[in-house]
This record gives structure tokens, C-alpha cells and sequence, in this order.
């Protein structure tokens, strides 16, 4: 969204009064916005973001919810305006863990005297309002009006049992969030895991280091919020019950795409997943037999390619509709189509039968990735190879661990 802004800001001609514009963050630019351009404008702007980036749940949206169902998540907080927290629940499988949960939308005015939940059932609370009311909380005098509610209802809540965690916070901002967080009598001492990218700066945000000084803060590198939570849902194994299966993780064919993939001589395909049935002891022994190495040759370009097409797609998408047609947005989307060529290349190197939608290609990029576990790996494979072949799927992965302890 920072991108998009700058190119808003940067057509409008709007002045950036900041050191360093190309290290502009989304809070100056949102100001900046609200500083110089109408109401109208700041509104539109969210509601085009929200509606374009609303396409499927993500990885992280995905686990999030079924662990908030098996009882390890409660509640989850969310700064973002769209919905995608509260969709992912609905692509669950309905089993005995599933509950629908229950949103808070403007934690400033709900009453929970009037609120009644059912046993067990998760909530998710939208610590920065939601896209649909006017006030979001996008600056710093919103964000404060937030806060008093959104401790009020975490009050409300039990304490989770053995920490908080927080994933693709900057720290930046001082909300709902880290006023709960920074209250000892609400979180009652209890860690909180700070996930962050690449490396902290050499001076933490005003509000995040204010946090470190009244609670149990503890610093943990994560560069990815989807491998993240498939390596948290692949050490929960065998520990929680009703965890998603396999492939519960991909995104479905629609009746559609099964019947385009029929037709494609799915069978015929070779896309090299053809395991040893010696795996070996170590990580390299392990990824030999697997043939990592050559599918993530043959494959991982194809994703990166796609991965890359559908930034810029999403990028065209969120913009104004008076920008669309400059020459260099243009040129980077194929506004007659899509879908790019690697997409069906894709197809036909590994399947049909799979939508190579955004939480697919993740799912498969992380299966090649050197850091993943081997038995992870495999666990994603055989899911993909068993789905081009369209048979049964079993709960195969708890038995499959068992079998390499």
C-alpha cells in the first residue's frame, strides 16, 4: 500500500516534507494524504486497496484460523481494515473443531454486556476499525480513540495460557495493541514474541521500545508470516487436534478448473517428484532423494515470474483510474489478459488440477525451500502429487512423521 501511495501522492504533486522520500512509511504518507487531498480521496484510496487486495486468504490467515478453533489462538487482533481474517474461517473444512467467530468491528462502541458467546468460540477484533465506517484509525489522534476499546475488550477475553504473539507489526504506531500489550494487569506478565524481518533498526519506534520496558518483549527474526505459521502448524502435529490436513492448505479447483484439468491429459504430465524410498539421515541426504534440486530448477522460475506478474497486477489494480493508463503501468501489465504465459506453463509441468493461485505458489515455494524440513517438504509434495492424480486424500501426515521419529 506505501507504493501505492507514493505514486498517489506523486501524481497529485502533494509535497513530501521528510528527510529520506524513498524511506517514506505508510503512516507519513496516509498523513500526507489526509494533509493536502479531500476526505473523499483518503476514502476512496482504502476502499480500492481493500477491494482489490481482497482476492483469498493467505497462508497466515489460513492457520491463524484453525488454530484460533482448536483453542490456541483467542482472540485474534487485526490492524487491517479488509475482511480476509474473517474469510479465511469460511474456507475451513466444517468439522467438530469448527466455530464461526465473532468480530468486534469498532471496539469503541461495542457493549459486551450485551454480548453472549457461545462456548469456545473465537473472536477477532479489528483494533483499527473497519473499512465500511468513517474514522479509521489511520492517524495518530484515530489510533488513540481506538485504544481504551480495544483494552476493554481484551479485558473481556481470558488471557491466552502461554503468551502473545506479533507478526508484521512494525512497532510504529501506538494503538489498541501496545496499549493492551504494555498493561501488566491485562496480559498479566506474560511474554510477548515480537516476529520481525530482516533486522531491528538500531533504534526501535518510540511505541515498541516503550513496550520493552514494561513487558517481557522477546525479539524473533522472521522474514515470512506464511512460513512462519506452516512451520508453527508442522510442529503442533500430533500435539493439538483437529489441525487442517495437507491438503486442506491448498487453495481448492473449482468444478471448472477440474474439467479444464481433465481435458489437459493430467496423467500424462512428468514434473519430476519421484522420491527414493531410501530418504537418507541428513537434511542434503534427504533433499537428494526428494529431487529438490531439480524441480526447484524446472519450477521455482515459473513461480517467481507469475509472483512478479501478480505484484504489478495488484499494483495497477489499486490504482486510480485516471493513473492506469501511464505508459509505465501499462507496459507491466497485460491489461487484455489474466493471466501470464508461465502461469500455463506452470499447468503443464506439474498440474491441472490445482488453481496456482497465490497461497498455492507459496505453499510450493516453501516446499523447495532450503531452510523447510525435509519431511515438511515431502508432506507438500505427495499432497501435490496426489491432487494431480486425483486421489483420495487421507490424514497421512501425522502417520508419515511418525515414520522418520
Amino acid at each position: 500500500m506505501t507504493a501505492i501511495l507514493k505514486a498517489l501522492i506523486s501524481a497529485h504533486g502533494f509535497p513530501i516534507e521528510v528527510e529520506d522520500p524513498k524511506r517514506l512509511t505508510f503512516s507519513q504518507a496516509m498523513s500526507i494524504l489526509f494533509e493536502y487531498a479531500d476526505e473523499w480521496l483518503v476514502r476512496d484510496f482504502i476502499l480500492r486497496c481493500v477491494r482489490r487486495g481482497s482476492r483469498e486468504p493467505n497462508l497466515t490467515h489460513l492457520i491463524a484460523a484453525n488454530l484460533a478453533c482448536c483453542g490456541v489462538f483467542n482472540p485474534i487482533i487485526t490492524t487491517n481494515f479488509d475482511d480476509l481474517a474473517l474469510a479465511a474461517f469460511w474456507q475451513l473444512p466444517v468439522d467438530k473443531a469448527y466455530q464461526e467467530p465473532y468480530v468486534i468491528y469498532d471496539p469503541k462502541t461495542v457493549r459486551l454486556s450485551r454480548v453472549e458467546l457461545g462456548e469456545d468460540v473465537p473472536v477477532i477484533i479489528k483494533a483499527h476499525g473497519h473499512h465500511t465506517q468513517y474514522g479509521l484509525g489511520v492517524l495518530d489522534q484515530q489510533l488513540a480513540q481506538f485504544a481504551p476499546g480495544v483494552k476493554r475488550v481484551m479485558r473481556w477475553l481470558k488471557p491466552p495460557q502461554i503468551g502473545y504473539i506479533v507478526v508484521g507489526s512494525s512497532g510504529s504506531f501506538a494503538d489498541g495493541v501496545m496499549a493492551a500489550l504494555k498493561d501488566r494487569t491485562l496480559t498479566h506478565g506474560k511474554p510477548v514474541y515480537w516476529f520481525f524481518r530482516e533486522g531491528l533498526p538500531p533504534e526501535l519506534p518510540v511505541p515498541l521500545a516503550e513496550l520493552t520496558k514494561v513487558s517481557d518483549v522477546r525479539f524473533v527474526r522472521c522474514d515470512d508470516s506464511d512460513e512462519l505459521f506452516l512451520r508453527l502448524w508442522w510442529a503442533l502435529d500430533g500435539m493439538v487436534e483437529w489441525l487442517l490436513d495437507s491438503s486442506d492448505l491448498f487453495t481448492p479447483a473449482t468444478l471448472s478448473e477440474q474439467m479444464e484439468g481433465a481435458a489437459g491429459g493430467v496423467d500424462e504430465i512428468e514434473w519430476g517428484f519421484n522420491p527414493s524410498p531410501s530418504p537418507g539421515h541428513t537434511r542434503e541426504e534427504q533433499r537428494a532423494a526428494l529431487r529438490i534440486d531439480a524441480l526447484t530448477q524446472s519450477v521455482l522460475p515459473l513461480v517467481h515470474a507469475i509472483d512478479k506478474w501478480d505484484d504489478e497486477l495488484l499494483f495497477y489494480d489499486c490504482l486510480p483510474d485516471k493513473q492506469k493508463y501511464l505508459a509505465k503501468h501499462e507496459a507491466a501489465v497485460e491489461l487484455n489478459g489474466r493471466e501470464p504465459a508461465e502461469t500455463e506453463a506452470l499447468k503443464k509441468a506439474i498440474t491441472w488440477l490445482l488453481p496456482w493461485t497465490r497461497r498455492n505458489r507459496v505453499l510450493l515455494r516453501l516446499a523447495l525451500d532450503e531452510s523447510t524440513d525435509p519431511l515438511l517438504s515431502q508432506d507438500l509434495l505427495t499432497t501435490i502429487d496426489q491432487i494431480r492424480g486425483a486421489r483420495g486424500l487421507g490424514r497421512g501426515k501425522t502417520q508419515r512423521t511418525a515414520e522418520h521419529q
